[in-house]
Parts: structure tokens; C-alpha cells; sequence
């Protein structure tokens, strides 16, 4: 692990002890280090649980400061599904944020639960009539360059096989979000898929808020569709985003989703092959060539 992230670790253990109470605090690493992140599970002699996040950067006090901000208007506007837990502290010095535990069980472990699905789908909905005061409206050029890692126009540089797919794609992203009108502007979680999801029978709790932003919620939707039918096969995927869709129409209305499903499940294909093609990892230029395959048959 990398020395100076093992010691703010160490350090995050210390923070906990003063805060919270006496140790030892042991910890866990449940994910990364990856791009200077890593999430820690700690646990204090007493059974207390806490999961520290470390950012390499302002992402975490920005995160912190908008989950407690929507955990209060959720509490606020009494919702019933979606359970958005308020964090812990920040601390600077670490560039560490701390929570609690998300109760139940996460959405992608095991069979895919169609009633639990649904719910994910009412959650989305109570999430997006939160409203707020968007101080910036996202557009889909905005997402392209605060999600995508490398662009789309990286990856065509260096696959000119897949150069004019993903051009024209672009252009046809760009001219189709110029004839959306009357687009309502709602809370959006721009990663929400089921590793973000844990269910415990009535709520759906909701984690990993650093990319909180206002825009259009066809976004959210789609991005959660495209995310099922990417990653299981068609028999499954299909009554899942039924499941979801159905939860989600119950709460809110999104009468041109059809419309704007295009656009949006083109930025996610392009999205998933320049995330694995920055990675690099096992099978990511099979993936790559997947996702073109998929871009190339969107029905626009």
C-alpha cells in the first residue's frame, strides 16, 4: 500500500480514538488504494463500526458537506424509501470522511431482488423531488467531462477503428439536447447503480455522494438502466428495469424519457469504455469493443 495513504489511515485510527472513544481501533481496507482513494472499515473494541473514505483531493469535504444536506431535506419532506444516511465528521488534515455503516444488504449480492429493485426505483424518484437551489445545471457536455475518465475523443485517438462511431455519436448527443425543452432540474447522484444500493426490507439506503449535482433526472434513469442491461443478460436485466421503472413512475414523471434515453445510453457506453480503458484490467479491450458494438446500435 502507498506509505503516505497507510499513514493517514493510521491517523484516521487516532482521529477515532480522540472522537469517539478509547481503542485499539483496528481497520480494514475495503477498497482501493485506486487514483489516491481507499475506503476503511474501522471497528472499535466495542463492536462500533465506522467506514472511513479517503479523497486524494476536496472531494470528500465537498460529499460531506451535501449529504448532510440532503439527509435533512429528505428528513424533512418525511420520504418513506429513500435513506440517506447523514455523515459522521470530515476531517481536513486526512482529507477523510466518516460515517456509519449503511444497514441491510447491498443490492448486488446474489439474485437480483425484483421487489427490492422497485424500491431503488422509488427511491431514485423521492431523491428527484427533493428540489433544492441548483446553483449549476449539468449538462451532458458537463457529465462527458466530469465522468468520463479519459474523454471519448482519448479513446478514438488511440482507436481510430471506433473514431467515427464516437464522433458522430457526439454530434448526435449534442443536437439531441438541443431540442429537449421544458427539461426539470432535480438532485442528481450521477453513479447510481447497485453497489451504491442496500436494501433492508423498506429503504434503500443511498451511499457515495461525491458526484451530487442538479440536473436533468432522465440522467439518473438511464444511467441505471444502461448499468443492468450492461451487466447481466437480457432474460435478467429486462424484468429488472421493468422492476425499476415501475417503482420509479409510481413517485414521478418523466413523460419524454423515451426521447432522451438515446443520449443518455450512448454517454454511458462511451463512459464505460474510456473508464476501461484508462484501467486497463482483465478483458477491458473485449469491453471496449462491446460498448462500441452497443453505441453503434442506439437507436436514435
Amino acid at each position: 500500500m502507498d506509505t503516505a495513504l497507510n499513514a493517514r489511515i493510521v491517523a484516521g485510527a487516532s482521529v477515532l480514538q480522540r472522537t469517539v472513544g478509547p481503542g485499539p481501533w483496528t481497520w480494514r481496507v475495503l477498497t482501493g488504494p485506486v487514483d489516491g482513494r481507499a475506503v476503511v472499515r474501522y471497528e472499535g473494541p466495542t463492536g462500533t463500526v465506522l467506514i472511513g473514505k479517503f479523497y486524494p483531493d476536496d472531494t470528500g469535504e465537498r460529499a460531506f458537506r451535501d449529504t448532510a444536506a440532503l439527509a435533512a431535506r429528505a428528513a424533512a419532506a418525511g420520504v418513506r424509501t429513500l435513506h440517506i444516511a447523514t455523515p459522521r465528521s470530515y476531517e481536513p488534515g486526512l482529507r477523510l470522511l466518516l460515517q456509519d455503516p449503511m444497514p441491510g444488504a447491498r443490492l448486488d449480492a446474489g439474485t437480483l431482488d425484483l421487489g427490492a429493485l422497485e424500491r431503488a426505483g422509488t427511491a431514485l424518484a423521492e431523491l428527484h423531488g427533493l428540489g433544492g437551489a441548483a446553483t449549476e445545471v449539468k449538462t451532458l457536455a458537463d457529465h462527458l467531462r466530469e465522468l468520463s475518465q479519459p474523454l471519448p475523443t482519448a479513446l478514438a485517438a488511440d482507436r481510430p477503428q471506433y473514431r467515427d462511431r464516437i464522433e458522430a455519436a457526439l454530434v448526435r448527443m449534442a443536437t439531441a439536447e438541443s431540442t429537449w425543452t421544458g427539461t426539470r432540474c432535480a438532485p442528481l447522484h450521477r453513479d447510481f447503480h447497485l453497489r451504491q444500493l442496500f436494501a433492508d426490507g423498506a429503504r434503500i439506503g443511498v451511499i457515495d455522494w461525491d458526484l451530487f449535482a442538479y440536473g436533468d433526472p432522465a440522467f439518473d434513469v438511464v444511467y441505471f438502466t444502461t448499468y443492468l442491461r450492461n451487466h447481466y443478460d437480457t432474460a435478467t436485466a429486462q424484468p429488472a428495469v421493468e422492476a425499476f421503472l415501475r417503482g420509479y413512475r409510481a413517485q414521478q414523471s418523466i413523460p419524454d424519457l423515451e426521447a432522451r434515453r438515446p443520449a443518455y445510453e450512448a454517454f454511458n457506453y462511451m463512459r464505460r469504455a474510456c473508464r476501461r480503458f484508462r484501467l486497463r484490467d482483465p478483458g477491458w479491450e473485449f469491453e471496449i469493443q462491446k460498448m462500441m458494438q452497443r453505441l453503434e446500435q442506439v437507436r436514435w
